[in-house]
């Protein structure tokens, strides 16, 4: 195949074998739950995208959320990323979204999940992370082909870091040097760094 797959990350595809595929039928990775009038919780917990393996592409993702008429969505994320194309689709139907989305990284946000998180309001849970690096892809073909992919993927690495830039400040080119480096960050670091708001507080502990 001369047309690759654009994955943040080639582990991908070992966790989509492992996590999606369940007797025959792709797992959703996402669930969408009404809470009290006007709210409701999103979980993204698995890889996003459609994978070898199986899995839901975004298209099912964006139709879902359109049925959504509340005024604020939470959306919350432990998630190690996934395909580039799916996930700018997410990102932007749910920034295009009439309700005011409020992302808790409860578990980890890496590589693209790290990008679909920056919505209005962005909470850590207390010893969450987030990890940021360049893109992956898969490909097979002549010297010129790859060298043209090469292309796509700095491309696609630039609008990666523009996305980070939105977040929290910052010149692009420092951003891919932190994305070059696979930077990982707890939750004070992500606060930090700009790219959380705030860290969540700990559970109470009603038994005590």
């Amino acid at each position: 195949m001369r047309r690759g797959r654009f994955s943040l990350d080639p582990r991908d595809v070992l966790r989509s074998l492992r996590n999606r595929h369940d007797g025959g039928k792709p797992r959703e990775w996402y669930s969408i739950t009404n809470l009290a009038a006007g709210e409701v919780e999103i979980f993204l917990y698995d890889v996003i995208g459609e994978s070898w393996f199986g899995g839901i592409t975004a298209a099912q993702f964006v139709s879902d959320l359109r049925a959504v008429q509340a005024n604020k969505i939470l959306l919350r994320i432990n998630s190690p990323g996934g395909d580039i194309f799916d996930s700018v689709a997410i990102r932007n139907a749910l920034k295009q979204h009439r309700a005011t989305v409020e992302t808790h990284i409860d578990g980890i946000a890496a590589s693209s999940a790290s990008w679909v998180a920056l919505q209005d309001k962005v909470i850590m849970s207390p010893h969450a992370t987030m990890m940021i690096h360049e893109p992956f892809n898969f490909v097979g073909g002549d010297a010129a082909y790859l060298r043209q992919q090469a292309d796509v993927l700095d491309m696609y690495g630039g609008q990666i870091a523009d996305m980070y830039v939105e977040q929290a400040g910052g010149k692009p080119e420092a951003w891919r040097d932190l994305m070059r480096a696979e930077t990982w960050y707890t939750d004070q670091q992500a606060v930090h760094a700009g790219l959380a708001d705030e860290i969540g507080a700990e559970p109470t502990d009603t038994n005590r």
